[in-house]
């Protein structure tokens, strides 16, 4: 394992997230005060209807990855080489479709949505926003692909780094100035070129040769990648756009806020685990060494959870106070408990899930794990089915949940018997972390009720927080832990 890489990487992830957390959270803070919760809900639903676009990428990242793993162990050069522009030459005919169909697209949803803005306003606004993807297909993803696959993320990630600041920045311009949200999101969306420029010259210095002739190598197993994101996008790009058509933009923006906000925390740990452990893992498989792939999932994985039940208790604990003091001078009301402990159930199960998706892509299994992806939109579905003479944003919550529920247990069960079989210490770190924190929000009120008149306070008392969940979590799973190691030792050594 190359431990420089993995450091750099796993810096790098956390800086960037950090980044994204605060722009994904200033940005719709900024649209709901300065241009109304109904815009916010018109700009995260064509956020989510880009999702469904990025379809006709039809798999060809992750097969990609995968697929680049043997040639960069092997250091076979040619097949990098002719690998890289292989990818290059999709990608140009990828994004030539993606604008094609946004255009499609952005007509059809300005004549259905559910709005009173203007039809030619929304069809402008998701052109506008669709510039960023057109362009990142053209000249930027094949860098992403690389570098990953290499275990050089970081090189990435700073570039995006670089690119989120100057977008934090020209968003703050854009309100002191009162630009037209078309235009603002004009300027945000060409930013990309920015990233771009970076990650050109990082792999300049790669000495990989991509001007002469090349062998084109056909993507292994994208119609089974592809299978995989089309079930995806039902579950997690539908319900914002559903909603805005069922119900209201308006509702639409509240649920885009709970996701913005719990997704962020699910984006954390794919970030680390798919950009930082990915790689690590699909090397040590190409490399054929089963042993060490048990001793990093099982590492991280003890980790990863203790860090997620101290983000989840702190969350549900502090998370009214925060929605009033982000969604302060709002034109509607954003909290909801029952939405609030929903989604912190889904997100907490998804987060669980992640390690073993992880192995699952690292593995190449994207064929065998397709009736798991099936099964779990048909659950999905079947929620929303049957309570649709109900339905509200709790109705598609309840549905992810369950959904999620099943897609971790399922592939927790496949990894187990096709990848690594877990030591029985991995199931109860999930076991009590699930346990405790039923615990805490069936008796919320009575464990902590602070109170709150400013940001500072709430940082305050989160901080705080975080120190006793931290020590509390140390106890109940890293401590046993320690304990029955130090056991097995003396055991072993009388």
């Amino acid at each position: 394992m190359n431990i420089k890489n993995l450091n750099k990487n796993m810096t790098t992830s956390i800086l960037l997230q950090l980044v994204n957390i605060g722009y994904g959270i200033l940005l719709p803070r900024i649209i709901i005060i300065s241009y109304g919760s109904e815009m916010n809900g018109l700009v995260s639903a064509t956020l989510q209807l880009i999702g469904y676009m990025k379809i006709v990428e039809a798999g060809l990242s992750t097969a990609s990855i995968r697929q680049f793993y043997d040639p960069l162990v092997k250091k076979d050069s040619k097949k990098i080489s002719d690998l890289f522009q292989s990818i290059n030459y999709y990608y140009k005919k990828i994004a030539n479709y993606f604008i094609v169909l946004s255009l499609i697209c952005a007509l059809v949803y300005a004549l259905i949505v559910n709005t009173n803005v203007s039809n030619l306003y929304v069809f402008l606004l998701v052109g506008v926003i669709s510039l960023s993807t057109f362009f990142d297909f053209s000249f930027g993803i094949k860098f992403y692909i690389y570098f990953l696959a290499n275990k050089e993320v970081y090189k990435y990630q700073l570039a995006q780094i670089i690119a989120q600041v100057v977008k934090i920045s020209i968003t703050f311009m854009g309100v002191y100035f009162k630009i037209d949200l078309i235009l603002l999101m004009l300027f945000l969306s060409l930013i990309v070129l920015v990233k771009i420029y970076i990650l050109t010259i990082f792999f300049k210095r790669e000495k990989i040769n991509i001007t002469g002739k090349y062998q084109f190598i056909k993507i292994d197993q994208r119609d089974s990648v592809l299978t995989h994101q089309i079930l995806g996008l039902v579950i997690y790009n539908g319900p914002v756009i559903l909603i805005s058509i069922l119900i209201d933009p308006i509702f639409a923006s509240v649920f885009a806020i709970y996701s913005l906000i719990f997704g962020t925390f699910y984006g954390f740990y794919s970030l680390i685990y798919g950009q930082t452990l990915l790689p690590q893992l699909g090397h040590t498989i190409s490399e054929g060494k089963k042993d060490n792939v048990k001793v990093m999932h099982e590492k991280y994985n003890k980790y990863s959870i203790l860090v997620n039940l101290v983000i989840m208790i702190t969350t549900i604990i502090m998370f009214e106070s925060f929605i009033d003091l982000y969604t302060y001078g709002a034109d509607i009301n954003y909290y909801r408990y029952t939405t609030a402990t929903l989604f912190l159930g889904y997100t907490f199960i998804n987060c669980l899930k992640v390690p073993y998706q992880t192995l699952v892509n690292a593995n190449g299994d994207f064929k065998k794990t397709i009736v798991h992806s099936v099964i779990e939109v048909l659950v999905f579905i079947l929620t929303i089915v049957s309570l649709y003479k109900m339905i509200s944003i709790d109705t598609f919550v309840l549905a992810l949940l369950l959904s999620s529920f099943y897609k971790m247990v399922s592939l927790k069960i496949f990894s187990n018997i096709y990848i690594v079989k877990e030591s029985w210490k991995q199931h109860y770190f999930q076991l009590i972390s699930i346990f405790v924190l039923i615990i805490i929000i069936r008796h919320l009120t009575t464990i902590y009720n602070p109170n709150i008149n400013s940001i500072m306070d709430w940082i305050i008392n989160s901080l705080f927080i975080v120190l006793v969940t931290t020590i509390f979590s140390f106890v109940i799973i890293v401590l046993p832990d320690k304990v029955i190691d130090r056991l097995r030792f003396l055991k072993n050594d009388l």
